[in-house]
């Protein structure tokens, strides 16, 4: 004897079978637009998970050119995967190599333009706060002291805990000491002594304040 869920659920499924019956052309039209659009979101995912492969495949090729010295070649290829593989993570690293071979070349516009690209929609998103400190490194290197210390006082408060963050600290420091604000390098080296204490970068930092006193005392 069938219980009451068994008796509704064949009750459904009986009343599915008539509609169908009375509807054939419907329930066909039906049918037909699940299996068109199944395989359009098959087709764009394959399509998607090829251009991932491609876009790996090419950006691995690159990164051994680059590390065997083939620079511009390696910079061609960084350049495709970023313009036909723009979204994927590939673009994000070709985006970061790339930016660290235009610092080297003192090109810092484009390597400020592609840092920023990492930081704003860099993928997996662990890479974003390199794209941030690459920015800062690009900024401080055009000369821009103001927009380099406010970008890198903007990394410190997003990412505290980064084990990049004391190397911005100290980035920050320098900065200040070029731009002959003493006492501001100071309360930055000063306060890396504080959060990194028995740390090399607690030991650079005093270090750090020790030539600053010396400097005002040759004074």
């Amino acid at each position: 004897m069938n219980t009451p869920l068994e008796k509704r659920f064949e009750a459904v499924v009986l009343s599915a079978h008539n509609w169908v019956q009375k509807n054939r052309q419907l329930a066909a039209t039906a049918a037909g637009v699940f299996v068109a659009v199944s395989f359009i979101v098959y087709f764009s995912v394959s399509r998607h998970s090829m251009g991932v492969i491609r876009a790996s495949e090419k950006f691995s090729s690159a990164q051994g050119m680059y590390s065997q010295g083939m620079t511009d070649r390696a910079k061609d290829l960084f350049g495709e995967v970023i313009a036909q593989y723009p979204s994927s993570a590939p673009a994000t690293h070709a985006r970061m190599l790339l930016a660290e071979i235009k610092l080297a070349e003192g090109d810092s516009a484009g390597a400020h333009l592609l840092a920023r690209a990492v930081y704003e929609r860099g993928k997996p998103r662990t890479l974003r706060p390199f794209g941030l400190y690459l920015s800062v490194l690009a900024l401080d290197l055009k000369g821009d002291s103001a927009a380099a210390i406010a970008e890198a006082d903007f990394f410190a408060g997003k990412y505290p805990d980064h084990f990049l963050t004391p190397r911005v600290y100290e980035k920050l420091g320098m900065i200040y000491e070029k731009s002959a604000m003493k006492d501001d390098a100071r309360r930055i080296y000063e306060r890396m002594a504080v959060l990194y204490p028995g740390s090399s970068w607690s030991a650079r930092a005093a270090a750090r304040i020790s030539a600053l006193g010396s400097a005002v005392e040759k004074k």
